[in-house]
């Protein structure tokens, strides 16, 4: 009878056990961990996106959300590799640096919509200048000179992460500056937040 109890309780601690490594990220599945060469450390939950991406513009509600579920807030950085990804992410930069926190996702989300809007590339260009004015009005108190070199730091730094991280998609999300999220093998924002959650716990 003893043995019977003890086979049952056996039993049940291995299949718990299955059941709770089933449930954690596995590497090569879940997440790739990326030894990235610089001193830079980014936020614990960063994403990498450009303004010029259609999947970044339509996930960017699914990362808000996403923020949420993990009580954390997501950092973004702007990817640079080429010219028109530099010239985005001055305009990401140059709005960023003088919009109050509250109004950063409202801020983004009507940059997106500038960038990829209709039009030309000349009337892009146009809504995407006027979307920041908007936000950053009553900005006197900075000198021009002052946010030029503040974005031009911010770019630089965003190049040298999107280099070191070796960048070949977007959105990307970076948790602990080590480890990348692969959207591809999850089912739901709930499987997402469960990965993110573990791997910041590692």
């Amino acid at each position: 009878m003893k043995t019977n109890k003890l086979l049952t309780v056996v039993f049940w601690m291995l299949l718990a056990a299955q059941v709770n490594a089933a449930a954690k990220p596995i590497e090569g599945v879940h997440y790739e961990t990326v030894d990235a060469a610089t001193d830079i450390t980014l936020a614990p939950v960063t994403e990498i996106f450009a303004l010029g991406c259609h999947a970044c513009h339509s996930l960017e509600q699914l990362f808000v959300r996403l923020a949420q579920r993990i009580e954390q807030p997501i950092d973004k950085v702007h990817v640079v590799y080429n010219r028109p990804t530099e010239m985005q992410a001055s305009m990401y930069y140059s709005g960023r640096l003088l919009v109050s926190p509250e109004k950063l996702d409202a801020f983004t989300t009507d940059l997106f919509d500038a960038v990829q809007g209709g039009g030309n590339a000349e009337v892009r260009l146009n809504d995407a200048m006027d979307t920041i004015r908007r936000y950053t009005q009553g900005d006197e108190g900075k000198t021009a000179q002052r946010n030029i070199k503040a974005i031009k730091t911010e770019v630089d730094r965003a190049k040298q992460i999107s280099a070191a991280y070796k960048v070949n998609a977007v959105p990307s999300l970076v948790i602990n500056s080590k480890y990348v999220v692969l959207f591809q093998a999850h089912k739901s924002e709930e499987d997402i937040a469960s990965t993110v959650k573990a791997l910041l716990e590692t």
